[in-house]
């Protein structure tokens, strides 16, 4: 078995290794189950903010929907906003 074919087959099934299992979805795989969902979404300068995820791009510039800016105090709405993909350090899709 050659090493590229070892790797195209990693990315249509998952493995399962003892306790711990290897998905092999892809990133802009999960993204895209994320989109028309609430998405809580952590920025550069210890920033939060969550919305509903409308739209993305290969750079992970975001497009949310009823967004709000979450910090110590409270939420603040923001509504409709586009986050630069520069300043994305981690998105969490909704749980299963």
């Amino acid at each position: 078995m050659t090493k590229s074919f070892i790797l195209k087959s990693l990315s249509w099934t998952s493995y399962s290794f003892g306790v711990i299992t290897m998905s092999t979805s892809k990133p802009m795989d999960i993204l895209n189950q994320a989109r028309e969902k609430r998405v809580l979404i952590r920025l550069r300068g210890n920033r939060r903010m969550r919305g509903i995820l409308k739209n993305y791009d290969i750079h992970l510039n975001l497009t949310l929907e009823n967004a709000e800016e979450i910090a110590q105090e409270g939420a603040a709405k923001l509504g409709d906003v586009i986050v630069r993909g520069d300043n994305v350090i981690m998105i969490s899709p909704p749980p299963k």
